[in-house]
């Protein structure tokens, strides 16, 4: 499936909540693939706590090569949303897919703990 804004858009957005907080290690981003792949360029990705709240950046892709992608992000930051932002006015935000790889940390949590006893 892909997501799409109007055309014109100030800082369009897309937020894809996590199933637990996490490190997120990179995020990938693909554009649409019958077309529109030049409007993704450049876009920012982000993390956070509470849904609409981003607050930490991961990363800037300033130039995106007229591709479907993946275009990749490193991240390194923990959160629990995602978010994808292209930056200014005039915009329009046509994805296909946003993947965030990483690692949960309640997981690692309850491995440490057993390891432990």
């Amino acid at each position: 499936s892909f997501c799409i804004t109007n055309p014109n858009s100030l800082n369009p957005w897309l937020e894809v909540q996590l199933s637990a907080e996490a490190t997120v290690e990179y995020v990938e981003v693909y554009a649409r693939s019958d077309c529109c792949q030049r409007f993704l360029s450049p876009f920012e990705i982000w993390l956070g706590d509470t849904a609409g709240a981003p607050v930490r950046q991961c990363g800037t892709l300033n130039t995106v090569a007229s591709t479907v992608g993946p275009h990749r992000v490193g991240c390194g930051l923990v959160g629990a949303y995602v978010t994808l932002r292209l930056p200014g006015g005039g915009r329009m935000l046509t994805v296909d897919e946003l993947v965030s790889v990483g690692r949960y940390l309640k997981v690692l949590q309850s491995r440490v703990q057993r390891r432990i006893r």
